[in-house]
């Protein structure tokens, strides 16, 4: 047996005429050539056998592959056809190059899925699979925060199942980790309205998400308003309330509104109310929230009229009838001393006792309502 006319191996033939020769293992394509010698030295024609590719190649290498890949790369036998396998189907081939260099095109997969890369030559023989797990690139792109308010001591909301949710505020990092449904919980201290927070989501191979950033809503209503008195002469309320409110003044089954300034005053014109009339004061911020009401009654500034006198006076009379206005307190001077007081009744009816006094004296008469408001005074001249 000869290899470019050398001589690799020899061997004696049977009484059946088969033989076996040992050889060294010669290359893929190698031609060998057979001739047979007899006793008497006679050789036969040559034989020609070109030696067969029976080596599988060696398992492809592959490069990292993520969920947003859309080729394979990596090496493999010179030649090779390369195919890409998930589950046992095949989902992109190529062939390698003659510096064994190979691409595949793939349609994007999941993270997590199994690929299985298997090189087969041209004599069908087919390696051993390469197996890769497809990597995760890609952030969370759910993420979803509820409402956080001034009065919130944690923020909800849902996200990647079992990704680490975190919140920025100022410098500190508030941390908590999604359950399998993907909802999550982080404690955090309660925080003033306006406050700005920001929501990251991480999953497991520490893929980060955008920024979500959260502003604390205002929850808390304005404290209950001032309300200076209000008389049933006045045509305005005044007071103070949390700056910029609007307050509300209702009467009734009216409202009367203004807004509060920048140091909270405010003024809200109202129609003139009788005295004991109840007004109920509400102040309402910027987001909508209502204080607890400021309920004031209407106060008596309004003098009785002047009282009207009956008797005629006389040097001789001790009693001074008239009327005035109904439970007022009824008041008779004699220039600065008082002489003598009475109330009168639900008609208004008075009746006071007074000394005698001596003609010519002038006698003042005035009428005092419960709120201590004084009529102007009815003069009299003893007669």
């Amino acid at each position: 047996m000869k290899v470019n006319g050398s001589v690799i191996g020899t061997g004696t033939a049977g009484e059946d005429g088969q033989y076996k020769v040992t050889i060294d293992v010669q290359k893929a394509g190698t031609e060998l050539v057979i001739v047979a010698t007899d006793n008497s030295g006679n050789v036969s024609g040559e034989t020609s056998v070109v030696v067969k590719d029976a080596t599988a190649p060696t398992k492809p290498v592959v490069s990292p592959v993520s969920d947003r890949d859309t080729t394979i790369t990596g090496v493999a036998e010179a030649g090779s056809k390369i195919e890409v396998k998930v589950n046992g189907s095949v989902i992109g081939t190529g062939i390698a190059g003659q510096d064994g260099k190979y691409k595949v095109t793939i349609r994007v997969q999941k993270a997590g899925t199994v690929l299985v890369i298997i090189a087969t030559d041209g004599a069908e023989n087919e390696s051993e699979g390469t197996t890769i797990k497809v990597l995760d690139k890609t952030a969370p792109t759910v993420l979803t925060v509820n409402t956080v308010s001034d009065k919130s001591k944690e923020v909800t909301g849902k996200t990647e199942a079992g990704a680490t949710v975190s919140i920025l505020i100022g410098t500190k990092i508030y941390t908590a980790k999604a359950d399998t449904n993907g909802n999550f919980k982080v404690i955090i201290p309660v925080q003033k309205a306006g406050t700005k927070l920001n929501v990251t989501t991480k999953d497991a191979a520490g893929n980060v998400s955008v920024a979500k950033v959260i502003t604390v809503i205002d929850k808390t209503p304005p404290v209950t308003p001032t309300v200076y008195t209000i008389s049933d002469l006045a045509k305005v309320v005044t007071g103070k309330a949390e700056a910029g409110a609007i307050v509300t003044v209702t009467i009734g089954t009216k409202k009367y509104i203004a807004k509060a300034d920048a140091k909270g005053n405010y003024k809200v014109a109202i129609p003139v109310q009788k005295s004991g009339t109840r007004v109920f004061v509400t102040a309402k911020d910027a987001t909508g929230n209502v204080s607890v009401a400021k309920s004031v009654i209407v106060i008596d500034k309004t003098a009785p009229l002047a009282p009207k006198i009956k008797t005629a006076v006389k040097s001789t009379t001790k009693e001074v009838t008239g009327t005035a206005e109904p439970y007022s307190t009824i008041t008779i001077k004699a220039g600065k001393k008082v002489i003598g007081t009475a109330k009168t009744d639900s008609k208004g009816k008075f009746k006071v006792k007074i000394k005698a006094q001596k003609k010519k004296t002038v006698l003042s008469v005035t009428a005092t309502d419960k709120a201590k408001n004084v009529s102007k005074a009815t003069t009299v001249k003893v007669k």
